[in-house]
């Protein structure tokens, strides 16, 4: 009786295991789960219907957010058109080529001066020769010009009011009110200055230059960086989804799990897993959207946008084949000009400070006309010219200060032409390793394609299995957990390939070109 009972047993166990696997079958399992109590989960068991921390926000919540679609194209239109950053690189460029122009112009200013002195002088012993009382009167009033090259010009009309009290033998001699009056013209001239002014003027006109190169090299970098952001927060918007794709694959295991537990078919250890990796990946997708959110926040504010009322849709991104590159001469690119702007500037900038250590010459000339003679009634019946010429000399002698500041040009000028050759010689590195790195990352798309196509089948064929009965379940997590990695990387792999491309043309002096004409 014993033996025939243990192989009816072992028949017995055999229809049971049977018929489970059918029952995990995707439509054995909608029929096995309408039942009414036989397979509702115990108290023990969780009721992933109930979770509320995985459900999407509530429709109401939702509704008044506006839907934005976003490029990497778009992104960088948007960056280097209205944002707040390619705004302030604005503001910072129009402050500096004021700055130039503020230094330009003020060789060549206006001025208009005005003079007023009054005296009065007594005298208490007078003697027959003396003037007992003096009351002086003067002003004038004039234009000055600043020329280029140490130029500097004035004219000028003076006016001098003299009323005195002469002693008694002087009153029959000279008048008591004296007036004199004389339009001048002056000029002054320095050599040192005209050399310090010629080549600070050249300086001023390359740093002008240099500018709005610089200018375009701060959009360039603006670009890249709004490009990197575009791309960080689309990688994690796609790492949120597959989380929330791999809390569908978990809930749907523990139904599974609950299932098998009510016919006592659990390898040890295998629900108390599930439940884990449950509850770990509900953490994981708060994470997960934490750091979406966080992202999504710096990528609007280049588009000065509010993140609360918009809501990202981000466009497909194919990635593009690897275009071609015509020849650059180094030579050529802004970064390298900016270098060789700098080093022409400093030549300009030694030979201002070498104009301390020349012997100064200054001439200083000044003509005029003044009345021939004087009266009260302030009329004249003829005028007289006047000329003034003068030369002055002055020559700095055991100036130790001076000569160092001539050194210190000196040193910048070798600092900036070694760092003129270290850029030269960095940018051919760059772009030498820029084309081999685009190669192997377009090749890294392809690659992670095809990885994501077997990654899927081979979790639709052990799924398969597992709802058999024929695999364990850690070998379908492990599996589904291997399938949202490759997911991501594909995505990755993608991102960096855009990049590259973007930094290539920006090595090149072609991205702001490409997308903005500035």
């Amino acid at each position: 009786m014993s033996l025939k009972y243990s192989k009816f047993c072992f028949i017995k166990k055999t229809i049971i295991l049977f018929f489970f696997g059918l029952s995990l079958s995707s439509k054995a399992e909608t029929t096995i789960h309408s039942q009414k109590k036989s397979l509702t989960p115990t108290k023990n068991s969780i009721d992933v219907k109930s979770s509320k921390e995985i459900r999407t926000p509530a429709k109401s919540k939702t509704e008044d957010k506006k839907i934005l679609k976003l490029s990497q194209k778009k992104i960088l239109t948007e960056a280097l058109s209205s944002s707040p950053y390619i705004q302030k690189i604005k503001a910072t460029n129009e402050k500096q080529k004021s700055q130039i122009l503020d230094q330009l112009y003020s060789f060549s200013d206006w001025g208009l001066f005005a003079n007023w002195n009054q005296s009065k002088r007594k005298n208490p012993q007078v003697t027959a020769f003396e003037t007992k009382e003096k009351e002086t009167e003067s002003w004038s009033l004039g234009l000055k010009k600043k020329l280029l090259y140490g130029l500097d010009i004035s004219s000028a009309y003076n006016y001098l009011n003299e009323s005195q009290t002469n002693s008694d033998f002087l009153k029959n001699i000279q008048p008591n009110n004296i007036y004199r009056k004389n339009l001048s013209l002056e000029l002054n001239a320095s050599l040192t200055s005209a050399l310090s002014q010629y080549w600070t003027v050249e300086s001023l006109q390359k740093m002008q230059t240099a500018n709005d190169w610089l200018y375009y090299e701060q959009a360039e970098e603006l670009a890249l960086k709004a490009v990197g952001q575009y791309w960080k927060t689309y990688l994690a918007h796609i790492s949120y989804l597959q989380t929330q794709k791999g809390l569908k694959t978990y809930k749907k295991l523990v139904r599974q799990i609950n299932s098998k537990k009510k016919y006592n078919f659990l390898n040890p250890g295998e629900r108390p897993q599930v439940l884990a990796e449950y509850e770990n990946i509900k953490q994981f997708i708060d994470q997960q959207k934490q750091n979406y959110e966080k992202e999504k926040k710096a990528l609007l504010l280049f588009l000065k946008k509010d993140p609360d009322k918009y809501e990202i849709v981000f466009q497909a991104e194919k990635p593009e084949p690897i275009p071609s590159f015509p020849e650059l001469k180094i030579e050529d690119t802004r970064l390298i000009k900016i270098k060789d702007n700098q080093i022409a500037q400093q030549k300009l900038k030694l030979m201002t400070k070498k104009t301390f250590l020349f012997p100064n010459f200054q001439l200083s000339g000044k003509g005029g006309m003044i009345p021939a003679g004087t009266s009260s009634d302030l009329e004249f019946s003829s005028k007289q010219s006047f000329y003034e010429i003068g030369l002055s000399l002055s020559w700095p002698l055991f100036s130790k200060s001076f000569y160092e500041k001539v050194n210190q040009e000196q040193y910048q000028l070798e600092e900036n032409k070694i760092d003129f050759e270290i850029t030269k010689q960095e940018l051919k590195n760059k772009l030498s390793q820029l084309e081999k790195e685009l190669a192997i990352s377009y090749t890294n798309i392809k690659r992670s394609e095809k990885a994501t196509r077997y990654q899927k089948q081979a979790f639709r064929e052990l799924q398969r299995s597992f709802e058999q009965g024929r695999v364990d379940i850690f070998e379908l997590i492990n599996i589904e957990n291997k399938l949202r990695e490759s997911e991501i990387k594909k995505k990755k792999a993608l991102s960096e390939y855009s990049l590259l491309t973007l930094q290539m043309l920006a090595l090149r002096d072609q991205l702001v070109e490409s997308y903005l004409k500035l």
